[in-house]
């Protein structure tokens, strides 16, 4: 990796170029304060003086820059793909699946599978249980819901009747995420949900708050459609009433798996809970699939949970793994706050962190030729940890005159979806945004992530970055770091970036030696009990929301 020094107290500020207003960027030093700050109000824009390390400010550079996106990411994949059983033959065309589902495909400019789709599709084709590690942006949803529409047609070719219990269940762990889900299975499938319309006769439902079919399910005798993808709360809710019937259930897909299977900071209460409902017979032959960008490791080694062999049934499952690509997502990392000369204590300096996202804001202005009214070819994406925070710092930067809206669990779906719409039509800037964007949302043109408050947990870190860089793309992404609060990050942020090959500033690596070296000589320092110990409130709300919000937006029972 390539070490970046610098003088953090020595920088002097540029002189602009003459009748630019634009902030002023510093060619070598990152500073530890803005110069000229002026103290801001919320009331009218107020011209700040940021000095930025140019390399901030790069454009998007990625390897092979004379390929596609798509050739990228299939070069990369077909170099570093790792299988744990090499018995299965991968799809090698999209022409060995169904006809209509292939003609869906190409009309969704599917014609090439990615290395880590064609393997996953053809093991989960087999019936064997399959965990696939991929990082985000890899084709994991492709990966399990092409397979999961061959399985049922393949069981109405075997049957004489047609099946009137689910044969497959899809789990995931926000709203947003199996909205997304659901509209790209339809897509597949080529299933319009209004007129039950079904051209490869494969019905999917929705289970999930603002979904159709969950606002309907009061009026539903039962649940008939072959594929149902939910969160858990719209599962349970369906059971509850008596709707939904999981004896013939034959697959089951568990997206965002780290999250759904973690019992202390996720779902692993409710999917046991689900689980549970499945009859016995049924989960003898129950085939499980798991996927997400990180898991819980030890020594290098994927480790299950006791749930997790629960669900396998005590079978080992055929492992997936896709190291991230490296390149693809260039990270920096600005300091927050201002250290006492001793260098042991942060003072919080709110007006400083905020000059540094104004900043970094106008630097993409400046970068991609756009105008602060618009209209915006590219996005950007703040990641925070509360929602009150989200709203505040949202409407903070509109009263600037940037177009930012935020996107949490206090909107209801319908208007986060209008939200993403209006940014993808170039009509906003970008999104202030909690932990609910963070996983398996696909948006295309989001240029710059910046995490202006790191999460609990560091692979929140991996799955936020996740949202540039996508399918091969270039992307950046900014860490604006609280070395106090944030001090059990700084051996993981680090070593990520060793790994990526990313510059790592000086002050960063001075505090990453001693704090990797107390890491080796006592593990349990910055164990679960440490991460804990962060905000009142984290990003896990957010997810947890999804499902409080569902049941008291759509009450079904009396």
């Amino acid at each position: 990796f390539r070490m970046f020094h610098e003088q953090p107290r020595a920088c002097s500020t540029p002189t602009p170029p003459s009748g630019s207003s634009s902030p002023v960027f510093c060619e070598t030093e990152q500073p530890d304060s803005p110069q000229g700050s002026r103290e801001m109000s919320p009331c009218k824009p107020v011209e700040y003086d940021i000095c930025i390390d140019e390399r901030l400010m790069y454009k998007n550079s990625s390897p092979c820059d004379e390929l596609t996106g798509f050739d990228r990411i299939f070069e990369d994949q077909l170099a570093n793909l790792a299988i744990s059983d090499t018995k299965y033959r991968a799809l090698r065309s999209i022409d060995e699946l169904d006809r209509r589902l292939a003609d869906n495909l190409r009309l969704m400019k599917y014609d090439r599978l990615l290395p880590m789709q064609a393997h996953a599709i053809s093991i989960i084709l087999d019936r064997a249980k399959l965990v696939v590690r991929a990082p985000t942006g890899s084709g994991k949803t492709a990966a399990f819901l092409i397979p999961a529409i061959q399985l049922v047609i393949q069981h109405h070719e075997r049957c004489t009747r047609r099946t009137e219990l689910p044969l497959v269940l899809i789990l995931g762990n926000t709203q947003n995420l199996m909205e997304q889900t659901f509209k790209f299975a339809c897509s597949m499938a080529g299933y319009e949900p209004d007129t039950k319309v079904a051209r490869t006769q494969v019905r999917i439902l929705d289970l999930f708050g603002g979904g159709s079919g969950f606002v309907r399910l009061r009026t539903t005798v039962s649940i008939e459609q072959e594929i149902i993808i939910a969160t858990c709360g719209g599962v349970l809710r369906a059971c509850e009433l008596g709707k939904l019937n999981l004896s013939e259930l034959q697959l089951l897909v568990i997206d965002e798996a780290d999250k759904m299977t973690d019992s202390l900071r996720g779902f692993g209460f409710e999917v046991s809970e689900i689980l549970s409902r499945i009859p016995e017979k049924t989960r003898e032959k129950l085939q499980v699939v798991e996927l997400s960008a990180t898991f819980c490791e030890e020594d290098n080694n994927v480790m299950l949970s006791e749930l997790e062999k629960e669900l396998f049934g005590g079978d080992i499952p055929v492992f997936i793994d896709l190291p991230a690509p490296k390149g693809y997502v260039i990270q920096r990392v600005i300091e927050k706050g201002e250290r006492s000369e001793c260098g042991r204590f942060v003072r919080q300096t709110f007006d400083k962190d905020l000059g540094w996202l104004v900043g970094l804001i106008e630097a993409d202005l400046r970068l991609h030729g756009m105008k602060k009214e618009g209209p915006f070819k590219k996005s950007t994406v703040i990641f925070v940890e509360k929602k009150i925070t989200s709203n505040y710092l949202a409407l903070f930067l509109q009263q600037l005159g940037y177009c930012f809206e935020p996107m949490n669990s206090d909107y209801a779906i319908a208007d986060n979806q209008e939200t993403i719409r209006r940014m993808l039509n170039g009509e906003i800037l970008g999104l202030v945004s909690t932990n609910k964007l963070s996983r398996g949302q696909d948006i295309p043109d989001v240029d710059h992530v910046i995490i202006y408050e790191m999460a609990e947990s560091f692979n929140d870190y991996k799955h936020r970055i996740g949202r540039t860089g996508r399918m091969g793309q270039g992307g950046r992404a900014t860490v604006m770091l609280n070395i106090q609060k944030d001090e059990r990050h700084i051996v993981p942020l680090v070593d990520f970036m060793k790994y990526h090959n990313q510059i790592i500033p000086e002050w960063l690596w001075e505090l990453y030696c001693p704090s990797s070296q107390r890491l080796q000589a006592n593990a349990t320092m910055l164990s679960d009990s440490f991460v804990s110990a962060g905000t009142e409130i984290s990003a896990v709300e957010d997810s947890n929301d999804d499902e409080m919000l569902m049941n008291r937006d759509h009450t079904l029972l009396p």
